[in-house]
Order: C-alpha cells, then structure tokens, then sequence
C-alpha cells in the first residue's frame, strides 16, 4: 500500500496540475483580444450606439419599468409566505411570467391587447397590492431592499472566482444576442409571427399563413412562450429583447437545481456551481440567445418536479397553487408537455404523502392555467393535439391533418450520436438543433450513474424523492423516444440534471480534503474549458454568415 506522505504529495501535484491547465483559457482569451483589439473596438463602439438609442427610446424605459412593476408586485406576494431566498426567488420569477401570461391571454382574448391597456393593469396591480401592504401587512417582511442584501451577501460570500467569471459571461452572451438577429427558422416562421400577429390585430387568433412547409398548422400549437414574446414585442416596440425571456429561463433551470441540491443538504458553496454548470451545456447555451421556447420547458418542468417533491414534504397549501401555476405554464409550452403532465400525475398519485383531493386540485387548476390552447383547437376542430393525429396502438383518439413521422428526413441528425459531445469543436453551420452535449457530460454520466446506485444502495442516502427527483432524465427520455421529432434541444432537462449530478458526488467528497481539492480544480477547468468551447462556438459559427460577413452587417456595410 501507498505511504500516506507520498500519496499526499501526489494529489497535491494533480492539483496543481489542474490548476495550471484551467488558467490556460484565460491566457487564450487575453491573447485574442490582443490580436483582433480593433475588431473588439469596433464591435463595443457599435455596442455602445445601439444601448444609448434604446436608452434614448421611451419604449425600452417603459418595458423595464414594467417588468420592475410586476417583479415587485410579485414580490409582494412572496414576502408574505415562509420561504427561504432561493424558493422567494423561483416563486418571484415564476409569478412575474404568469401575471405577464396571464394578462396578454385575457386582454388578446376580449380584443383589447394595446400598449396602454398593459400598462394600466400593471399600475392597477400595484395599486392593489401596495393598498393590501398599507392596510393588512406593515411590518419588514415587504423590504426589497433587504431581499437584495440578502442576494448579494449570499454571492459575495462564496469564495470563488468561477460566479465572477460566469457572470461576465451571461453578460455576454445577451449583448451578443442584441448584437444579432435570432435567424433561427422556429423563431422567425411562428415564435416571433405568431405575436407579431396578435400585435398587429390586437387581439388572439390563429393567424393565416402559407402551406409551405405545414407553417399554416404551426399556427395551432400551444402558445405560453408567445404570450411572453407578445409582451416584450408590444410594451418595448423591439424584438431585440425577446432573446432575453430564453436567457433568464435558462438562469431560472439553474436556479431550481440550486434549490434542490440546497434541499438535500449540499452546501452552498458546491450548489452555485449549478449556475455555470449548466451553461456548459452548449444546447443551452445557444437556445439562451434565441425565440424558441426549449428552455421555458425545460425550466418549468423542473419547476413542477421540484414543487411536487416540496408537497410530498408536508408543506402549507399554498405550495399547492404554486404547483397548478408551474404546471399550467408548462401545460402551455407545447404538445409534449401533456405526455409530462400525464407521468407527473402518475407518479405523484402513487405517492402516500399527497392526497387525491389535493393532486385533484392541482391538476385541474394546471388545465386553468394552460389547458386554453386545447380546449380552442377542440372546438375549432374537434382535436385539441391539432394538427398532429393521436392513436394508441391501433386505436384512433383524434384524428390529425398533418402524419409527423412523414416528415422525420427532415430532423434526422447529420453526425452519429457520439459526436454529440464535440459538437461545438467540429459543427460550422447554424442549427440551435444540432447544438450537441458539450464536453462536460463525458465525466458526468458515469457520476451520475454512480449515484443513482448509491442512493438505492445506502440506507442513510436513500430517499424516494430524491431518487423521483433524478429519475426525471429518464422519463425525458421516454417522451424523447415516443415523439417523432428528435431534436438535441429536447433532452435539456435530463442534461441539466445529469451534468449538476458531479456537484453531489463533489459533495459527498468534502470529507476527504485532498480529494475534494484535486476534484474542485479539474471540475473548474472542465467548466472553464466547456463555456471558452461554447463562447467560439457562440462567436464563430452559429451565425449563418460568415463570421467577416456578420461584423460587416454589424458595423452597417450592409442593409
């Protein structure tokens, strides 16, 4: 067996090592900004010109005054209940999107969806709110100021550089997206036309469009993701923002894994790294600068688990109306939600802990919440999966205009499976559906197999909910499999968790010091090396120009 002493020295060398190779892509970064300064100059004065037009806009100003306004009265409504920063964070950011759904819905279905009616519901909404404050509530629980410290101190506390790094990065990453147009096929043939129309019509209805390629059949799919697309196009007058609703979806996904890993007793300190863990993901990280609408699924999916794993906990009741609303949102987003509202309701009815009352509540309220898209496609044409046809085995349930597995050449991968993984290295063409794994899932997986079977095997691990909770790559998989389009972008919840999977086992090692160390350095630099991979991926080769070609349209050599 080894001395003690000389293994000791070992790890430390493999530390170091690691150490060394994780400040390499900062050398790299510097050294790129060295050789193209101009290029870098000419971008950040182009930049600057595009913000201090917007800031001179009155639109803009008023589209983030309104999303100030709801976030409070939101966070109004989450200072009144017993929760913890992180769940008061989750319930702030699900409650803004569903007041912002909720409010386009109801003004697009009497006819009425015009700018200063909004804004006049907003107003309205703190008018009440801040009266319900005055009159019932006057204590400090309502403080924003002391919600912000809070934030703040629990991000100054965590002594890493990688959140300042991540930072820097997300920040990126939207200006980028400001930068450019979304050119994506999705965005522009329903994500955007779809709001564009209701905008235009000012009210909601199934706009017209051609045959080619089925679009006139894209026009009855769900449409939570372009309520919020609506709102942002209406209340700012740009489309430039739209990007944004991905983007914080994407922080949100991250935010809810903190929260759960938090739940299960990981420190803090181990649980940030979800944040820019999952952004290594490079199917994330591309569908956060687009006008798609994956990573709303994504997020309110792990939402609605995370919410049912809280019920089972014997929580208040109003975990319950939180539930309803995260599943109606997610009911909302596309077809394939009902296949994960169906396992959710499987699944939670055979836990002891929820009652059939309670679940009955809960799934009604969803289909309140989300089920208008079905119920109108039922009654325009006596199928609400409209235009796609529902059979189970032989049996037809609902008959359909248009057969999905007829048009399966058209989303067949060009790459072999395992090509996934290095994907951002070798694909250079612009496809948010090729986007690939990202490097990071390589160690992953294993981990992640690894601690399925410690947490069936040991006792003092072994939790139900927790096994429930990180089974949910599982039953992604299964909707993945069932559903005739198999898209990359279609599996980020079961990737999100998986790759979050190594924080666990990180975890379980603190324990053990040298380690624990020598694991800390290499997971920072594969994260380091995961998002440099997907930043000139980003920068390079997802546009569909060519790189010379973009910055000239950026620099206005092009109309």
């Amino acid at each position: 067996m080894e001395p003690p002493r000389d293994r000791s020295v070992k790890m430390e060398k493999f530390a170091k090592r690691a150490k060394i190779f994780y400040t390499l892509p900062f050398l790299f970064s510097i050294l790129y900004l060295v050789f193209h300064f101009d290029l870098f100059l000419s971008i950040l004065s182009l930049f600057i010109q595009k913000i201090s037009t917007l800031i001179l806009t009155p639109n803009p100003l008023v589209f983030f005054l309104s999303i100030i306004l709801i976030t409070y009265v939101s966070f109004m409504i989450s200072a009144s209940l017993d929760l913890k920063l992180h769940e008061q964070l989750i319930i702030i950011f699900l409650l803004a999107n569903f007041i912002i759904s909720v409010i386009i819905l109801v003004l697009g279905l009497v006819g009425l969806l015009y700018f200063q009616n909004v804004i006049y519901i907003i107003f309205t909404l703190l008018i009440i709110f801040l009266f319900i404050r005055v009159t019932f509530h006057k204590d400090n629980k309502y403080n924003l100021t002391k919600l912000m410290y809070q934030f703040f101190r629990a991000t100054a506390t965590t002594n890493n550089a990688l959140i300042t790094i991540f930072s820097c990065l997300m920040l990126i990453i939207p200006f980028y997206g400001i930068l450019m147009p979304d050119l994506g096929w999705d965005a522009l043939m329903y994500h955007l036309y779809i709001p564009a129309s209701w905008i235009k019509e000012s009210s909601i209805h199934i706009p017209s469009a051609t045959k080619y390629g089925n679009l006139k059949y894209w026009m009855y799919y769900p449409s939570n993701a372009e309520l919020l697309y609506s709102f942002v196009l209406l209340i700012s007058g740009d489309d430039i923002f739209v990007e944004l609703c991905q983007f914080f979806h994407g922080i949100f996904i991250s935010l809810i894994i903190y929260a759960f890993l938090r739940r299960i007793n990981v420190k803090h300190e181990i649980s940030v790294f979800s944040f820019p863990i999952t952004f290594t993901i490079p199917a994330v990280f591309l569908q956060s600068i687009t006008a798609y609408n994956d990573l709303m699924l994504a997020a309110y999916l792990l939402c609605s688990f995370y919410f049912i794993y809280r019920l089972c906990e014997k929580t208040p009741k109003y975990w319950s109306i939180f539930t309803s609303i995260s599943l109606g949102l997610l009911l909302g987003i596309k077809y394939s939600s009902a296949i994960y509202i169906i396992i959710i309701f499987l699944i939670s009815l055979a836990r002891r802990e929820l009652r059939s009352r309670r679940l009955c509540f809960i799934f009604l309220g969803s289909l309140l919440f989300g089920g208008y898209w079905y119920l109108r496609n039922f009654i325009l044409t006596g199928n609400p999966f409209y235009p796609y046809g529902l059979k189970i085995g032989p049996f037809i349930i609902f008959e359909g205009d248009v057969d999905a597995t007829k048009y399966l050449w058209l989303f067949e991968y060009k790459i072999q499976p395992m090509q996934w993984f290095l994907l951002p290295l070798t694909e250079e063409k612009y496809a948010h559906d090729y986007a690939g794994f990202g490097i990071f899932l390589l160690p992953s997986l294993p981990l992640y197999c690894k601690l399925l079977h410690e947490l069936k095997k040991t006792s003092s691990l072994y939790k139900p909910l927790t096994l429930f909770f990180f089974l949910v790559p599982f039953y992604v998989l299964l909707v993945w499999v069932i559903q005739p389009f198999k898209f990359t972008r279609f599996l980020i919840p079961a990737l999100s968790i998986i790759v979050n999977s190594t924080l666990i086992e990180f975890s379980l090692l603190q324990y053990n010091l040298e380690v624990h160390r020598v694991f800390r350095n290499w997971m920072i630099m594969l994260i380091l090396l995961a998002l440099l991979t997907n930043s000139l991926y980003l920068i390079f080769k997802v546009h569909p120009l060519e790189f010379e070609t973009a910055i000239d349209y950026l620099l206005n050599k092009y109309s």
